[in-house]
């Protein structure tokens, strides 16, 4: 509790008081809108953790930081971070929850760092790593859909008794039972529409979960005084409305964390492992734990784990993900071939040039959680919804005067509710940057990579496309166009066991035509120049 003589619940709540208002950050408690979750203990020896180190020596690493509950949680623990003797650089996303520290190993350690997230109250972990979903927000929905459930066939027997009778205390008995379930639907479930509307009011900015909050406070209330009195309630209607919003809420955030993963769904393209030359001998080693200058080798079908240039061999490297090209790229020693990209024939020995976060594959999954991070302009949308929230709460009011005098209290009441909840601008305010998450993250399943969320929501004004090549546009899928039957058995016969895309099209091209494939003997397939046997006892 706040006041002149603070009463703290556990010693982590008041080492985490003492840090912000050694900060200087006693603002925080003025402007926040939710109280943090209580600090819990820091899990595993956060100091093994490995962390890149910048040529200026200062270390750093990407977190993922659940239990945010507002923009001033993201404010107080940005500054807190910055304001930590050693930290460089902190910034947090509320977006994504992420955040990026910069530090000197001389003067913190991470378990530091990390310790000032956790004594806040938030969980901070590695990025990748799997997180748990919001507890709370789906413990809400789950309570609240349990009560709807519930209260919606109380409701029905009671609609029901309008038609053949129902004894007045039966009626009295679904009423108050029906109250008591819509009790914690209205005062706990609903909690976030409450805290959203009265933030707003206290920064004064009309919040769009004000329609709401007022939608379901009249609705209980019209029910707790109809009840005491005896007389018809509406609590199956608050009650589906909470859970619906609620069932939106929990997409919105599976959506979110979909679309921020989709990030490391790109960079987990690379392999795990690499086959390291050793002198004379290779050994199978960790992707990460790749140098500089090693010897990497790559047989035909492998993934590369690292970028570097090719210092012997011969083979065609698939390397769609970077340049769109569908077809393999012919590469030989003195090439240049990039993390991820899969060597379709061949044998390779590659000279490793960079690896880990240096790879192009790396930087492009970084550059997509920037974009992910990074917020959209506002639209005319986003700048009308404030006004339109005042709208709908003028038109609800006059809504409410008009039936008042035609119909009564309750008809007006009702009306009113109706008003507020249909023209809440909730999907106004989210549609724009929830379509802009959404696309980014499937995009990048496509292999289709944009910088900002920006740039996607302004493909709509695109008219005129320049390719620069077709094989960015096409399949990727090679098909026989015209040969002759027998051509096609004999050429099937020395590609059916090739893995290079002109001989999987060949194969393919004969099955369907029902030609019985032959075996072929001595073939020799060889990168970049061909395949050769003998069929039929013929050399071909």
């Amino acid at each position: 509790m706040e006041g002149h003589e603070d009463v703290y619940c556990c010693s982590g709540c008041e080492m985490a008081a003492a840090i912000i208002r050694g900060a200087g950050l006693e603002a925080y408690y003025q402007e926040r809108e939710a109280f943090p979750p209580r600090p819990e203990g820091i899990v595993g020896d956060w100091d093994a953790i490995p962390v890149t180190t910048g040529p200026d020596g200062l270390c750093e690493i990407g977190l993922q930081v659940d239990g945010l509950r507002c923009a001033s949680c993201v404010w107080v623990t940005e500054n807190v971070l910055q304001r930590t003797d050693g930290v460089a650089e902190a910034t947090l996303s509320y977006a994504t929850g992420r955040a990026r520290v910069r530090w000197d190993p001389g003067a913190v350690k991470l378990g530091e760092v990390v310790g000032r997230i956790s004594t806040l109250g938030y969980r901070p972990r590695i990025l990748g790593e799997e997180g748990e979903p919001d507890r709370g927000l789906l413990i809400r929905l789950g309570v609240a859909a349990f009560a709807a459930m519930n209260i919606m066939m109380l409701s029905a027997a009671l609609y029901t008794g309008w038609l053949g009778g129902m004894d007045p205390r039966y009626v009295a008995l679904f009423q108050w039972i029906s109250l008591a379930l819509a009790a914690p639907v209205a005062l706990w479930c609903a909690e976030p529409f409450f805290i959203g509307a009265v933030s707003g009011l206290r920064h004064k900015v009309l919040h769009m979960d004000l329609p709401i909050a007022l939608g379901v406070a009249v609705l209980f209330g019209h029910a707790l005084v109809v009840t005491v009195k005896g007389g018809d309630t509406y609590l199956d209607s608050m009650g589906m409305l909470v859970t619906l919003l609620l069932a939106g809420r929990v997409l919105e955030s599976q959506g979110r964390r979909r679309a921020s993963e989709a990030a490391t769904a790109l960079a987990a393209t690379a392999p795990a492992t690499a086959r390291r030359r050793v002198g004379d001998s290779v050994e199978v080693v960790p992707s990460e734990e790749l140098e500089v200058g090693d010897l990497m080798d790559v047989a035909a079908g492998e993934e590369l784990a690292a970028d570097g240039v090719v210092d012997g061999g011969h083979g065609n490297v698939r390397m769609a993900l970077i340049s769109g090209e569908s077809e393999p790229v012919e590469v030989q020693e003195g090439s240049r071939v990039v993390a991820g990209s899969v060597l379709v024939d061949g044998f390779l020995t590659v000279r490793v040039s960079a690896v880990g976060r240096e790879t192009v594959l790396q930087q492009m999954a970084d550059q997509l959680r920037l974009s992910a991070d990074r917020g959209v302009k506002p639209a005319l949308s986003d700048r009308i919804a404030p006004w339109f929230t005042g709208i709908t709460l003028l038109v609800a009011a006059l809504t409410f005067t008009g039936w008042f005098f035609l119909a009564g209290l309750e008809k007006a009441l009702l009306t009113a509710v109706a008003v507020l909840v249909v023209a809440c601008p909730c999907a106004l305010a989210l549609a724009r940057p929830l379509a802009a998450a959404a696309g980014l993250g499937a995009a990048a399943r496509r292999g289709l990579l944009f910088r900002s969320g920006d740039s996607l929501l302004e493909m709509k004004d695109v008219s005129l496309v320049a390719l620069d090549k077709t094989g960015t546009v096409t399949a990727g899928d090679l098909e026989v166009v015209e040969a002759s039957g027998e051509a096609l058995r004999i050429a099937s016969g020395l590609e059916r066991f090739s893995a290079h895309p002109i001989g999987r099209a060949i194969t393919r091209a004969a099955v369907e035509r029902g030609i019985p494939l032959p075996v072929a003997e001595e073939v020799q397939e060889e990168a970049g120049f061909g395949i050769r046997g003998t069929v039929d006892g013929q050399e071909c």
